[in-house]
C-alpha cells in the first residue's frame, strides 16, 4: 500500500508540473481514457473522456501562455484512501501566476477531488473534480 500512496502522490504532482508546462500530453497520460474532469466554477463544468479532457486543458493552457509569465500549481496535504485497484485522494492547490502585463501575483485556492484507479499496474485520475475557493492579488 505504500508504494501505491507515493505512486499515486507522484501522479498528481506529474500532472500539476505538465499544466504548468502546457503540455498537453503529459497531462492526457494522468487521465484514464474513461476519466471524467469536473470544473465547479463553469455552468456546464463536466467533461468525459480523454478528447473532451484533452479540449479543455488545451483551451486552459492556450489562454494561460497568452496572460501570465508563469504559472505554478502546488499541491498540499494530500489524503489518500486506497481500497484494492481504486483509490480516492484529497488535496488542497494553490496556484500562483504573475500577469504579462501586471506588477502583481494572482494567488488562486482550490481543492481537489480525484478517484483514481489503477490499470495494468499503473495508477490514473478516473474522476478530477476541482473546486475554486478564492482567488486574490499581491503586489509584488
Amino acid at each position: 500500500m505504500h508504494k501505491s500512496i507515493i505512486e499515486i502522490e507522484q501522479l498528481l504532482y506529474r500532472c500539476c508540473h505538465a499544466v504548468d508546462q502546457g503540455n498537453i500530453d503529459k497531462i492526457m497520460s494522468c487521465f484514464h481514457p474513461n476519466a471524467i474532469l469536473i470544473i465547479n466554477w463553469e455552468e456546464n463544468g463536466k467533461y468525459s473522456g480523454h478528447e473532451e479532457i484533452r479540449q479543455w486543458f488545451f483551451n486552459y493552457t492556450q489562454v494561460m501562455k497568452t496572460a501570465v509569465k508563469y504559472l505554478r500549481h502546488k499541491i498540499t496535504c494530500p489524503l489518500i484512501d486506497i481500497t484494492g485497484d481504486e483509490a480516492t485522494a484529497f488535496s488542497y492547490l494553490d496556484v500562483d501566476a504573475a500577469p504579462k502585463d501586471a506588477s502583481q501575483v494572482i494567488i488562486t485556492v482550490c481543492r481537489y477531488e480525484d478517484k483514481l484507479t489503477k490499470h495494468d499496474g499503473q495508477w490514473y485520475l478516473n474522476q478530477k473534480s476541482i473546486f475554486m475557493d478564492d482567488t486574490y492579488t499581491v503586489m509584488k
